[in-house]
């Protein structure tokens, strides 16, 4: 008789499994090097995992919903919950990944190393390529379908699935999350439906979909006072101090943060009684042993810098629908979290949110909303009056919006000189209006000392024109574009590493068009969600230092207030753009040349955004590495303004 035919015959008159699941995994999964952890599983030293597995195994339970920090172990429910099923009661399962490309890396990396070395499921995975691949597993009672659903939906357009692991869905496309749920409703209540990612944007579909169930939030007991609450990032108290994770929040003179210290001074205080438990990795594990769940705290996924309010009663939620929530404190050291804190809120000064942004969705876990990160404030008038030197500038910047004139209104351009202080990022408005030719814009360079290679232009609309423009005079030119950010490669010792930066490396734009020997102008592509919400938080006194003359004119507010931030979706996750208040009239000339101040000031260092090696002051280099470092700085770090004003002819 055939060996797997007799080992199934025999397993089909085993009795049932009776072993609670943190027990059955301990006994038929072994780990494979691939993981951070190999070796037999033991989910002891994760807590917070076992109620959320827990769920799945509660036939009362239809879905459960994992909304965790980064690196915290949530992929691995699945994969226990689906061995167990494929090996104690097979059913057709469905795992959906973001993409192919990631549904492959996740089959070489853990999925496949699991599969073939668990003892629970080694003995009956197939061994030839037709019953065993990346895209389906043959097994004997139940098919495993692993594909790419989140951007193809295709791929959800499938026979009906019983039990359905859904991964990071806050990539996935509208509409898709629920397409893919749909599979499942042929089972009714014997569905199961797996659904696990990192935090997204409010009012996304993962929003809906986990505020659907009971939510369960993480509450750890302090041991001073033995009262629960949540594990939280930041809460100020009512006598001022912070409680949650804290440190010594010490300065350098320029402004910078010393993450040294931080780091060396981090704790974790209790919002309730100000116990402070230290951030030593046996402190904090046994404080994380004292973790459960709550459905007190259903709010708790918009709160990331307070205490979320505690509801008493029956919590809202449809019952056989269970949601957890945890973020990335149950395992992250403190030491490395402050320092990724500290460096997104330097970039927030500056006006960049990105990093913030990422910490809260990814390591807080928590539902993004624009409230978070935005500070209001009045505008900033200084004392000086327009056409006066900014005190203090270093160099002087020189922005035009070339404009057609609509109606009987003629050609014309829109300028902004601003001084600024390099290193600093400060800037001050000098001169702002309308020009109407070309020569008054020479004639404006020349009386406000702009050097050539500090003139921009915008040439989104009329390119050309604008190109030989600014190949007549030295300028440079630019052009906004709607994505987030652009690939540079810098180099660190003797490697290359890509870093994102908020414009495009030097671009060449031939003036003549094949119509003569080319003649090539340089131009670069600048981010406009990214400049216009740094110039944004800047504008409202979040950031750098960036003044206007007391007697700034009414038209320059409004024009400078003239457009609006919308969300939108972007593919998989919520995005956003910037749009005109008034689209019939956007009157939007001097806002898009202060985006082009921003975007040449970091083109040229003057306004810096690079803060991640603000650990410690730098060592004092060799002579040797003083040369190296002075000739790959422009090249590497920042857009050589030599380049910039190069224009080659063929």
């Amino acid at each position: 008789m055939d060996l797997t035919l007799a080992r199934i015959q025999h397993g089909a008159w085993e009795r049932p499994n009776r072993l609670p699941i943190t027990e059955w995994a301990r006994q038929q999964i072994i780990l494979p090097d691939a993981y951070a952890k190999s070796g037999p599983l033991d989910l002891r030293p994760s807590p917070w995992l076992i109620p959320p597995l827990e769920a799945l195994m509660d036939h009362h339970v239809q879905k459960v919903n994992s909304l965790k920090g980064l690196q915290t172990g949530g992929s691995l429910v699945g994969e226990i919950y689906a061995l167990y099923r494929i090996v104690e009661y097979p059913a057709p399962i469905m795992w959906n990944f973001q993409t192919e490309a990631i549904r492959d890396k996740a089959w070489r990396t853990r999925l496949g190393p699991l599969f073939r070395t668990a003892p629970c499921i080694k003995d009956i995975m197939p061994t030839d390529r037709q019953a065993l691949s990346h895209d389906i597993i043959s097994l004997p009672g139940c098919d495993v379908l692993i594909q790419g659903g989140g951007h193809n939906e295709s791929n959800l357009q499938t026979l009906s699935i019983q039990v359905q692991i859904n991964d990071e869905v806050w990539q996935w496309d509208p509409g898709l999350l629920y397409q893919a749920e749909g599979r499942t409703d042929a089972f009714g209540s014997a569905k199961k439906i797996y659904n696990i990612s990192q935090g997204n944007e409010r009012d996304s579909d993962w929003d809906v979909v986990f505020n659907e169930g009971v939510v369960h939030e993480l509450v750890v007991r302090c041991p001073d006072c033995t009262k629960t609450h949540p594990l939280i990032w930041s809460q100020r108290l009512a006598d001022g101090s912070w409680a949650g994770v804290v440190w010594e929040n010490k300065k350098y003179l320029d402004g910078r943060p010393d993450i040294a210290t931080a780091q060396a001074t981090v704790h974790y205080r209790c919002p309730l009684c100000g116990h402070h438990h230290p951030a030593n990795d046996a402190a904090m594990k046994k404080l994380i042993s004292t973790c459960s769940y709550s459905t007190e705290y259903p709010s708790a996924a918009y709160h990331a810098m307070e205490l979320p309010e505690r509801v008493v009663g029956n919590p809202p939620g449809v019952p056989y629908i269970k949601s957890y929530h945890w973020n990335s404190l149950v395992t992250v050291p403190l030491p490395e979290l402050v320092k990724e804190w500290l460096t997104a809120d330097a970039m927030h000064k500056l006006g960049d949110i990105t990093l913030k942004k990422q910490f809260l969705q990814k390591k807080l876990a928590v539902y993004y909303t624009d409230t978070m990160t935005e500070q209001v404030a009045e505008l900033q008038l200084s004392g000086y009056q327009m056409g006066e030197g900014y005190a203090g500038e270093t160099d002087r910047l020189m922005s035009i919006d070339c404009q057609e004139g609509i109606g009987d209104d003629t050609p014309h351009f829109w300028v902004d000189v601003r001084g600024w202080i390099a290193g600093s990022g400060s800037s001050g408005l000098i001169w702002a209006g309308r020009v109407e030719l070309e020569d008054d814009l020479v004639e404006m360079q020349r009386t406000h000392g702009v050097p050539a290679k500090y003139v921009v232009a915008d040439g989104r609309n009329k390119t050309a024109q604008v190109a030989a423009m600014c190949g007549r005079h030295g300028w440079v030119m630019l052009m906004g574009d709607d994505r987030e950010s652009f690939p540079h490669q810098i180099r660190k010792g003797r490697r290359k590493e890509t870093v994102q930066k908020p414009f495009s490396k030097v671009q060449k734009y031939d003036v003549m068009k094949g119509k003569g020997p080319a003649r090539y102008v340089n131009y670069l592509l600048w981010s406009n969600p990214t400049i216009k919400d740094m110039l944004h938080r800047v504008r409202h006194g979040n950031g750098v230092l960036w003044e206007l003359p007391m007697d700034v004119p009414d038209w320059y507010r409004d024009q400078l207030d003239s457009e609006q931030r919308k969300k939108i979706r972007k593919g998989s996750r919520w995005g956003h753009r910037w749009e005109p208040k008034v689209r019939s009239n956007p009157n939007n000339h001097i806002w898009d040349c202060e985006c082009m101040q921003f975007a040449r000031a970091l083109m040229a260092g003057l306004l810096p955004f690079d803060v991640l090696a603000y650990d410690e002051p730098a060592p004092e280099p060799t002579p040797a590495e003083s040369k190296q470092l002075e000739r790959k700085t422009k090249k590497d770090l920042q857009v050589d303004d030599r380049q910039l004003m190069m224009v080659v002819d063929d």
